[in-house]
């Protein structure tokens, strides 16, 4: 008796119809990312029940985009051959990008990365995601900052944005003081955008950082709305500031919202983000058949402002709950 678990029975199937690729544009992306559709996900840190992918719809302004969020060989236990695996995975997927731009992701990743005594101490779950879509246009890449003594996280992540040539600017100051980081991301296209995750401390209210740009009618409109008078644990809301690699020094901010900690039937989901999308002038999200057919469930709401850009907002899909196994004789 054979018991595997599909742990996302029809994802590509899905990512398909929202996309409108084909779904071995799918499998090939899932196959590229060293993510497997059956078998143990456990151990993955990506999901709060261990799966190792989230399906992302972003609309702002000129577009609405779907990519997958893979935590690239998550069957893999040993957490030194995991980052190796991880690491060769993102080698092989920014072949394609220009030789500068890859280049230097090149060489942040290797900077961002724990060693292997880190690894096996901290991070025995994996420390690099990445993000990218069926017709791969581009990519991001995220890495756990959450490794060595917590004292000295935040150093190291303003060394590695040093490393990248980002001015000193006066936010670290802020988030220092009244975050904790989560994790670095490198976002590739035509140009290299470098982004830093945290978690405010106990007590702390986004307004305590003093940051001009969290201070955007259209943020509050958005957590009003998403949160409303819900007590969210400090867990569930995950800001990040960013800013383009050797380019001006305006700051792009994104505030994520964990989806379990303001809870929603899927039917409220589904009318909720277009209500949002309607408000901010954006694109249709178009989660309806995903959310209401019950193939797939809310895992975060994001809503972003890049220097320069248009307001986004981000609809991350997790597999659905309670999924059956499958056994085969």
């Amino acid at each position: 008796m054979n018991n595997e678990r599909a742990w996302w029975p029809g994802l590509p199937e899905l990512v398909s119809e929202l996309d409108g690729c084909s779904t071995d544009a799918v499998r090939d992306l899932l196959a590229a990312g060293q993510v497997r559709l059956s078998g143990p996900g456990a151990g993955s840190v990506l999901n709060n029940d261990g799966t190792p992918v989230e399906i992302v719809v972003a609309v702002d302004s000129r577009a609405r985009r779907v990519r997958l969020l893979m935590d690239p060989a998550h069957w893999e236990r040993d957490p030194v051959r995991r980052s190796r695996l991880a690491r060769s995975v993102c080698r092989d997927v920014v072949a394609g990008l220009a030789r500068d731009i890859r280049s230097a992701l090149d060489h942040a990743l290797d900077e961002a990365m724990p060693d292997e005594s880190a690894s096996r101490r901290w991070l025995p779950s994996g420390c690099l995601w990445l993000g990218s879509g069926p017709a791969r246009p581009g990519l991001a890449v995220y890495v756990s900052a959450r490794w060595g003594e917590p004292a000295q996280r935040w150093a190291r992540v303003f060394r590695w944005l040093d490393g990248l040539g980002l001015p000193a600017q006066p936010w670290r100051d802020a988030v220092s003081t009244h975050g904790d980081p989560a994790s670095v991301s490198l976002a590739a296209g035509n140009e290299l955008r470098a982004r830093v995750y945290f978690r405010l401390r106990a007590r702390t209210k986004l307004s305590d950082l003093g940051l001009e740009g969290l201070d955007d009618p259209a943020l509050h409109h958005f957590l009003a709305a998403v949160i409303g008078d819900r007590p969210v644990r400090r867990s569930g809301l995950l800001i990040s500031v960013s800013a383009v690699v050797a380019g001006a020094p305006a700051l792009g901010y994104k505030v994520d919202v964990c989806a379990h900690c303001v809870p929603r039937e899927s039917a409220e989901w589904a009318a909720f983000t277009e209500r949002l999308a309607v408000a901010f002038q954006l694109p249709s999200p178009g989660l309806g058949r995903a959310l209401l057919g019950g193939r797939a469930e809310m895992a975060f709401i994001g809503f972003g402002f890049p220097a320069g850009g248009s307001y986004q907002l981000n609809c991350y899909l997790k597999a659905p709950s309670l999924l059956p196994s499958t056994s085969d004789a």
